[in-house]
């Protein structure tokens, strides 16, 4: 055992009474000794600590890491910088610190390490505060944002409860309004499929006989229940039986509740008052998306009402504007007002969309939109339409103030009796480029899949008319049609692989991968196909381990079809070279070869489904597309430049884990 406390007067002298916590101990981690903050700090007297190792005061986690990796990196280096470590006090309580040690060689040339540690844990309790009042600012936040962009119920409540997630953590969320004496679901959800509604057997529940909600309803307040088996009043019924904890919160509309927002988690003491409190302000919000959701459907009936009303609710004309004018202007369609060919009115995603103010418009003929006079010849259809009491609707291009144009769906509703002077006519715009944009993307994906499966189908049913008439010609015709088959068996995986990944239904099974190991493996098994080719693979990589948090099976498809490619591409006697390298975030995976290049003009569209750098080149077209998938799917990116004749390289950016200590 190395020297008691008491032979080491240099740290009596110096560290004895130093206000930061200090130790002295050897090459396996044994205290020598201790000054007096070290054992306050942990609730010990020094003497009871000396002759310990080190690692006894530690949780777990970091007295592996000290005895792993600190002592050995001390004894090689001499010091130990800033090594963030948790100690045990002797109540159980855990302590945050930072370390620094350094060596300290005796005359006799013994060694022995002084470490002095500073206490952090505040620090980083406020720094968690912090950080959990940033995020619930920034769900709050988009929580409005949200309801300022659309007036969609059912996706306002979505959102709801997926902002809710970021602050409260829960398995599912529920929200319910009150009907009668029962409150019914109108939203079921669970926090990691927040696009996706539960069905559950029991749609609406009585709220006398549910001793929650009753309380919510009666005290006007939320309900936290760490433990669902120590609250006296829980029920529990057979799809329930799972739920360990509860937290609950009003919505409250004018003083009295018209539903509830509620929470559950299969974890006991999940909940706490503070998650309660936090969930009523997004209860609050739930109100407003409701209030709003009641205000436009009244809206949209008094629009088609709007001249039979102005004579018999004149008082109540007022009031009601201001509430159209709120809604009209917090909706993300544009919406035209106009008398006898002038605008009269529009709201601000329509000034938005066409790039005018509102001062440019209002008072002008609809013509500034419509130069080609699109509306005005299709008048007769649209009065056609208004006599029989129905709204006209319809396609056409709208020219923005900048001289741009896109398309445009119109609805045109006629808000006064047909016949009548002036006309008027309420118009509600949507900008549908996008989705003629993927229409038309979708159609060309349909004939590039169709064409693709038809030569495979035609050489199918080419090779068994053969078969009939070429019997001795078997098992050429059979290793044809072999080798379509497989051919097709790719295609329809890749066309399932793009299916999944617009539906957004793969999920990544993430783990933290070594990228040295993953590239070596991938690089190793196409190493034969690229002998035989007569092309030279070879790779480079950091000296030092690189990590990142990904699918291996994933990134190893990628990384393997951008070699396949570089191959098929590259002629005989040329490379390609797979390369790691990384900056100060992310690894950067580059896959270069000397290969034919890329045309300039394929480069934009290289990543898009069913595109060949040279239709004689056996594939998909998809491979890229796909690749393009799943490296964004990581939150990385894959970029590709090129020179006609000399080549091209593929480069992928996936963010980097840090180096463990």
């Amino acid at each position: 055992m190395n020297p008691p406390a008491a032979h080491n007067p240099q740290f009596d002298l110096i560290c004895r009474n130093a206000p930061v916590m200090m130790n002295l101990f050897d090459r396996a981690g044994i205290l020598l000794d201790v000054n007096v903050r070290f054992a306050s700090e942990l609730g010990y007297e020094p003497e009871a600590m000396a002759g310990r190792p080190l690692s006894t005061f530690m949780t777990p986690e970091s007295a592996l890491r000290l005895t792993d990796y600190c002592l050995n990196k001390l004894w090689e280096t001499g010091q130990i910088e800033a090594a963030p470590h948790r100690l045990c006090h002797k109540d159980g309580s855990i302590i945050d610190v930072l370390m620094h040690v350094n060596l300290v060689t005796q005359p006799s040339g013994q060694q022995f390490a002084i470490g002095t540690m500073q206490n952090i844990t505040e620090h980083i309790r406020v720094e968690q505060a912090e950080r959990e009042q940033r995020q619930l600012a920034e769900a709050l936040r988009d929580t409005s944002a949200v309801l300022n962009s659309t007036l969609n119920f059912d996706e306002v409540l979505d959102r709801i409860l997926a902002n809710v997630a970021r602050v409260v953590p829960y398995d599912t969320g529920i929200i319910m309004l009150i009907e009668g004496s029962r409150a019914r679901i109108v939203r079921n959800q669970r926090a990691s499929e927040p696009d996706r509604e539960i069905k559950v057997p029991t749609a609406s529940f009585n709220i006398a006989s549910t001793p929650t909600l009753r309380w919510m309803l009666e005290n006007i307040l939320p309900l936290a229940i760490p433990d669902t088996r120590e609250y006296p009043d829980w029920v529990d019924l057979p799809q329930s039986a799972w739920i360990r904890s509860f937290v609950g919160a009003p919505i409250i509309e004018d003083g009295r509740v018209i539903g509830y927002v509620t929470l559950n988690s299969g974890t006991r003491n999940a909940f706490t008052r503070q998650h309660a409190e936090r969930l009523a302000t997004f209860a609050h919000h739930a109100g407003i998306a409701i209030r709003n959701a009641r205000l436009f459907d009244s809206t949209q009936r008094y629009a088609s009402e709007l001249e039979k009303r102005v004579a018999r609710r004149t008082a109540q004309l007022n009031l009601e504007r201001n509430h159209l004018r709120a809604i009209l202007e917090a909706t993300g369609e544009g919406i035209v007002y106009a008398e006898a060919d002038h605008i009269e009115y529009v709201n601000q995603a329509f000034t938005a969309m066409m790039g005018y103010t509102s001062e440019e418009l209002v008072s002008q003929k609809i013509d500034i939109l419509d130069p080609e006079h699109q509306l005005r010849d299709r008048w007769q259809d649209m009065r056609d339409v208004f006599e029989r009491g129905e709204t006209w609707r319809d396609e056409i291009r709208l020219r923005r103030k900048d001289g741009s144009e896109f398309d445009a769906g119109i609805t045109v509703s006629l808000s006064s009796q047909p016949g009548a002077r002036p006309v008027r006519t309420v118009t509600v715009v949507r900008d549908i480029s996008r989705e003629k944009q993927l229409e038309a993307q979708k159609a060309r994906f349909i004939a590039t899949a169709s064409h693709e499966l038809r030569t495979p189908i035609t050489n199918i049913l080419t090779r068994l008319y053969l078969m009939k008439h070429q019997p001795e010609k078997l098992s050429e015709h059979m290793q044809v049609l072999d080798d379509v088959s497989r051919r097709m068996q790719r295609l329809v995986e890749d066309l399932l692989d793009m299916s999944r990944f617009e539906r957004g239904v793969i999920r990544l099974e993430r783990e933290r991968i070594e990228l040295q190991q993953l590239l070596s493996d991938v690089v190793r098994v196409q190493y034969a196909e690229a002998q035989a080719k007569d092309i030279s693979l070879k790779i480079s990589l950091t000296p030092t381990p690189q990590y990142v948090y990904a699918d291996s099976e994933r990134l190893a498809q990628v990384i393997t079809n951008l070699i396949t490619n570089s191959l098929t591409y590259t002629l005989p006697g040329g490379s390609v070279t797979v390369g790691l390298t990384t900056n100060a975030d992310d690894a950067i995976i580059s896959v270069e070869d000397t290969g034919i290049g890329i045309d300039p003009a394929y480069i934009a569209h290289i990543f898009e489904p069913f595109v060949r750098v040279n239709d004689r080149v056996k594939g998909t077209g998809l491979g890229l597309s796909i690749a393009k998938e799943i490296v964004e799917l990581h939150g990385g990116s894959i970029g590709v430049t090129s020179e006609p004749g000399k080549g091209s390289r593929f480069t992928v950016m996936l963010k980097l884990l840090p180096v463990l200590a």
